[in-house]
């Protein structure tokens, strides 16, 4: 009695010897994803700009942790006309000061002071458009230091 080969039902080998199936499984699997993703809007999330929100005439609160995310992090309040957001800071730099520079952690907020001109050095990037940090931590960012923002 001869063994039969359990054959696995996603390959095909063809005259070359490759595994079609396989690949076009697998390729059109990450089409698919590709192609949601690209079609999914932020209309329904909820997620607005910290620009249009100012625009509207909205308060930004101090610096503070989210009551709302279970993940932690830090972020601001932003509320007006009876709605409430959650903006999430995209701020990794900041200015202590007028002579001293630091890495921001979003995490908790902590800030660790490093050396400007190494950091810079070794990342190979402009540290001149940083924020200050009393801004920050006072609730007066500019647009570019929030990532997004979303309703809560």
């Amino acid at each position: 009695m001869s063994k039969l080969k359990k054959r696995n039902p996603f390959t095909t080998i063809d005259r070359k010897g490759q595994t079609l199936r396989r690949f076009f499984f697998i390729s059109s699997a990450l089409l698919a994803t590709f192609l949601v993703s690209a079609c999914q809007t932020n209309e329904g999330s909820g997620e607005v700009t910290y620009s249009d929100l100012k625009a509207k005439g909205y308060k930004t609160g101090k610096l503070g942790a989210s009551r709302e995310n279970p993940r932690g992090g830090v972020g601001w309040y932003v509320s007006g006309n009876g709605e409430r957001y959650w903006c999430v800071p995209s701020v990794t730099t900041v200015r202590i000061g007028a002579d001293r520079f630091g890495v921001f952690r979003l995490a908790n907020g902590q800030v660790y002071e490093v050396d400007e001109q190494q950091f810079a050095k070794s990342l190979r990037r402009d540290t001149s458009d940083s924020p200050q940090l009393s801004d920050i931590k006072a609730g007066r960012p500019r647009s570019q230091d929030i990532s997004f923002c979303h309703k809560v």
